[in-house]
């Protein structure tokens, strides 16, 4: 999931947002010393961040051990949905979420992961919203955005975290 979000599309990720992702990580239990040293970064410039994430990717890469790593916005998506099951927010706002993220995806095809026709579908719940109960579908889409993010891998303060940093 590091290794997604480290290996990402160029600008997806705020540069601001990288030393709080880290801190996250490293309060559940990640030791390694790139996320340790980009958790410490007080005020990071552009470049900075760019070269701690070009370390963080290969440190993450080396971790995969030849395992896939998931896609970017499968493991967003995912997150939205893990912060909803969390108690983040409700189906209703996961949804008001979802759509934010539409507008980042949605000129990307089906080639960019499963997250990314979820969250089109999210959008899509959205905008009748004002029509008709969408609770229900939006709980069974919640639920299978979050198999996208393994289990126990992160908590809400990590997934509020990357929302706030995804633009």
């Amino acid at each position: 999931m590091i290794h997604s979000l480290a290996t990402g599309p160029a600008g997806e990720i705020a540069h601001d947002g990288w030393p709080g992702i880290a801190n996250r990580l490293v309060r559940l239990g990640c030791d390694w010393s790139v996320v340790v040293d980009l958790a410490a970064m007080g005020a990071p410039s552009e470049a900075g961040v760019d070269a701690m994430v070009v370390r963080l990717a290969e440190r993450s890469r080396r971790a995969l051990a030849g395992s896939p790593a998931p896609l970017f916005w499968d493991t967003v998506c995912g997150m939205v949905a893990r912060a909803w099951r969390l108690g983040a927010f409700d189906e209703v706002d996961a949804m008001y979420v979802m759509d934010g993220l539409w507008w980042l995806t949605r000129g990307l095809d089906g080639s960019t992961g499963r997250g990314v026709g979820i969250i089109r579908t999210g959008m899509g719940l959205k905008e009748v919203v004002e029509f008709y109960d969408i609770r229900p579908e939006a709980t069974i889409l919640l639920l299978e955005a979050d198999l996208l993010v393994p289990v126990d891998a992160v908590d809400v303060a990590l997934c509020e975290a990357v929302l706030e940093a995804v633009r």
